[in-house]
C-alpha cells in the first residue's frame, strides 16, 4: 500500500504542466464543480487538496485533473503546482482565510497572476474589497 501510494504521488507530480494550466485549490463541492467544468471545456487542471481521502479526489483524477495532496496555503506546494506560471488560480476551499492566504501567496509568486477566491462570508468579502482592493 505504501509503495503504491508513493508511486501514485510521484506519477501525479509528473503530470503537472509547466505553464498555461489552471490550479484549483480545494475540492470542496464548489471546487469540484469548477474543476469538472474546466475539464469539460478542455482546460488542463491541477488540483491541490489537503485531504487525500476527500470524496472528490478519485473522480477528479478520473476526469483528467492532476491532483496533488498538500496544503495550498504553503508556498512550496503552490510552487510544486507551478502556480506562478499557471493561467489562473482558483482558491475554493471551505475556509475563507485559507482562500485569502492562497491568493496572497500566489501574488508573491507572480504579481500579475489571475486569482479567483471563494469567500463564503459576504461581510468579509466586502471588507476585503474596500480595505485591500481584493
Amino acid at each position: 500500500y505504501l509503495i503504491r501510494a508513493r508511486l501514485g504521488s510521484v506519477l501525479e507530480v509528473r503530470r503537472i504542466p509547466d505553464a498555461g494550466h489552471v490550479v484549483v485549490c480545494g475540492l470542496s463541492t464548489v471546487g469540484f464543480r469548477v474543476t469538472e467544468e474546466l475539464l469539460r471545456l478542455g482546460e488542463r487542471v491541477v488540483v491541490i487538496e489537503q485531504d487525500a481521502a476527500n470524496r472528490f479526489v478519485l473522480t477528479a483524477r478520473r476526469l483528467g485533473a492532476a491532483v496533488m495532496t498538500g496544503d495550498p496555503a504553503l508556498i512550496e506546494v503552490l510552487k510544486q503546482a507551478n502556480a506562478g506560471d499557471a493561467r489562473a488560480i482558483i482558491a475554493a476551499t471551505d475556509n475563507d482565510m485559507t482562500n485569502l492566504e492562497v491568493a496572497l501567496l500566489v501574488r508573491e509568486l507572480n504579481a500579475e497572476q489571475r486569482v479567483v477566491l471563494l469567500l463564503n462570508d459576504p461581510q468579509f468579502a466586502q471588507m476585503l474589497r474596500e480595505a485591500a482592493d481584493v
